[in-house]
This record gives C-alpha cells, sequence and structure tokens, in this order.
C-alpha cells in the first residue's frame, strides 16, 4: 500500500471538528467520540514515526487507517441521534470485512486492490456524512438543542469533505505509483493536503466566528391563515408564553422543539408553524427573546458577570449570546449595562 488514506494533517483537522462539539457536550464525552479522537492521535503518532524513518508495517498502518471513516460517521450519528444495537453491530461488522479483506490482500501482495478499498471507505463514508448534513437539518432542528444544530451540521459538512478528498488525493497517489512508479506522490500529498487543511480552516474559523450563523427554520409561516386556524395557533403561543413566563423553561441549555411540544401537548411540528404565524419568528428566536430580557433585566439589576448571566439564561456559548443581545436590543451586554446603570446614575 503506497500510500495511506488519512494523511497526517487530515487527521489534525478531524480532531478539531470533533474537538470543537466535544468541549460544548456536557457532562461527559460519549465513548465513541472519544475513541475516535483517539485513534486520531495514534494515526498521526505513528504516520510521523514512519514518515521519519521508524520502520512500521505497512498493514497495521493501513487497518488502522480503515477504521477511521466509518468510527468518525459513528461518532458523529451518536452526538445527534441515539444508536441502536442493531445499527452498532452492522458497523463494526462492516469494519471487521474491510479489515479482514484488507489482510487477505496484503498478505497475497495485492496492493493495488487494498488502495482500492481503502479509497471506496473514505469516499463513501465522505459522502454520507456530506449527505446527512444535507438533509438532517430539519430533523435536527427538531431533536437537538438549538445551539447545537449549526455545529452538528458543520462538522457533518467538514468532515465529510475531509475524508472525500482523502481518498481523491490517495487515488492520484495510487494512478501515480501505477503508471510512474511513485515520483510525484510525495508533491501530491504535500501539495494537496496542506493546500486542503489551509482551505477549509479558514472556511471553519470564518464561518464560525466572524458570520452570524443563522439558525435553522423549521416551518415558514403561511401568508394567510383562516380565522379559526389563526385562534388555535394563537392558543398553542398563549400556552407556550406561560410555559416560558411561568416556569422559566427558556433556561434550560438542551431545550429544543420536540421537548416544548411534548410540554405544550401539539406535534413539532404545529409548534413550530404556530409559532411562526403567531409571531412571525422561528422557535429558537423565541426563545432566545426570552433569554435576552431576563439577561438585560439582570445585566441593568446586578453585578453579576455577564459570563455567569450568560450560562444561568440558557446560552453556552459567549459567540451565540452576543449575537442574540446585538439582534434583539441593538448593543451588546456590556453596552447595555453601561447605559442602562448611565441612565440610573442620571435619574438618582
Amino acid at each position: 500500500m503506497p500510500n495511506l488514506p488519512l494523511p497526517f494533517f487530515t487527521a489534525i483537522l478531524l480532531s478539531i471538528v470533533l474537538l470543537r462539539l466535544c468541549i460544548g457536550r456536557r457532562p461527559r464525552v460519549p465513548l465513541l467520540l472519544g475513541l475516535t479522537l483517539g485513534l486520531y492521535a495514534l494515526q498521526s503518532v505513528l504516520l510521523g514515526l514512519r514518515w521519519g524513518g521508524f520502520p512500521l508495517p505497512v498493514v497495521n498502518l493501513g487497518m488502522l487507517a480503515i477504521c477511521i471513516p466509518p468510527l468518525t460517521w459513528l461518532a458523529l450519528k451518536q452526538l445527534t441521534t441515539t444508536l441502536s444495537p442493531r445499527l452498532l453491530g452492522g458497523a463494526f461488522l462492516a469494519i471487521l470485512a474491510a479489515l479482514s479483506s484488507l489482510y487477505v490482500i496484503t498478505l497475497f501482495r495485492l496492493f493495488f486492490w487494498g488502495d482500492i478499498i481503502a479509497i471506496a471507505i473514505y469516499i463513501g463514508f465522505g459522502a454520507l456524512l456530506i449527505v446527512t448534513a444535507r438533509t438532517s437539518k430539519l430533523q435536527w432542528a427538531q431533536t437537538l438543542p438549538f445551539h447545537w444544530v449549526v455545529p452538528c451540521r458543520q462538522a457533518h459538512l467538514i468532515a465529510g469533505a475531509a475524508l472525500v478528498v482523502s481518498g481523491l488525493v490517495d487515488l492520484l497517489v495510487t494512478v501515480d505509483f501505477a503508471y510512474y512508479n511513485g515520483q510525484h506522490a510525495g508533491q501530491i500529498v504535500g501539495i494537496a493536503n496542506l493546500c486542503f487543511l489551509i482551505a477549509v480552516l479558514a472556511l471553519y474559523i470564518f464561518y464560525s466566528n466572524i458570520f452570524p450563523q443563522k439558525e435553522v427554520v423549521v416551518a415558514t409561516a403561511s401568508p394567510a391563515r383562516p380565522s379559526r386556524e389563526a385562534k388555535e395557533m394563537e392558543a398553542i403561543v398563549t400556552a407556550l408564553d406561560h410555559l416560558m413566563e411561568d416556569e422559566a423553561a427558556y433556561c434550560d441549555e438542551n431545550l429544543t422543539v420536540a421537548l416544548l411540544a411534548k410540554r405544550t401537548g401539539v406535534s413539532a411540528r404545529q409548534l413550530s408553524e404556530a409559532v411562526n404565524s403567531a409571531r412571525a419568528m422561528n422557535v429558537p428566536q423565541y426563545v432566545n427573546c426570552f433569554r435576552i430580557k431576563e439577561a438585560c433585566q439582570r445585566l441593568s439589576s446586578t453585578s453579576e458577570p455577564v459570563t455567569q448571566i450568560m450560562f444561568d439564561v440558557g446560552f453556552t456559548t459567549k459567540s451565540n449570546f452576543n449575537r442574540e443581545f446585538v439582534r434583539i436590543t441593538g448593543m451588546s451586554p456590556s453596552a447595555w449595562r453601561q447605559q442602562t446603570r448611565a441612565k440610573k446614575g442620571a435619574v438618582s
């Protein structure tokens, strides 16, 4: 096997993607996520040792590399849904079958077909992650905490792109060994993966930290509704208002559309449509209005740290809190506190 399907820089990139989700996951890291991160680290170390001249069996490195795409898919799957024993069993049987095939192929020195299997696994699972990100966003908007929807979709897209590009790079290297005896393999791996790493990291940082992330709209408002239906929608939102005001449901950082629907006795779709119709906003924006309202009250009436207030009202990241605060009030939390204190000082 002339080249391993997961280059060193791609392992680092995938680690960053999963660690970003891992940091926001409380109270503990899921088992598959920790196992996958451990494999990334081990793969990176072994690749570094081999490229540094330390003799390591190629077949062992190849088997380790084969495990990473399905484990990456399972780790991200575990973060967005509950894994059934049937799904886990099927995934690990597929991994075992791929490893067995790779061992037999390597035993008979059919390295070309070993590369083909590895390339197919990387491109296949990468494409699966990308398709999942594009087709599951509405489902995630109903079942995941509001602050998790966008990061999970980003993680699926970036991890999928990393696996697909790694497979394509390995395909080029395999072709180079088949026709040119590997004369250009080093340049292909180095240039392609370095450019890929810089491009994806720049996109990831730019998209995550500079541009405001739009919340997923679960349902769109209808332009006109019959009077009876409008009253039903208003009744749902009125019940939701009471849930927010009387029970402070918005303080739950893991609040989801499905949970709110269950507590109000309607379906997630009905709840989303009611909020869109009666309040002209989506459910996350509606919930964040209550969070920001309480944050404003505490900023103006207490000396509590902004971070403490942020966590208490249901936000989990400072960027999301600041973005929503500016969207609703037109200023930052610190500016709000200074302004309200200045007004109180002028009155007194």
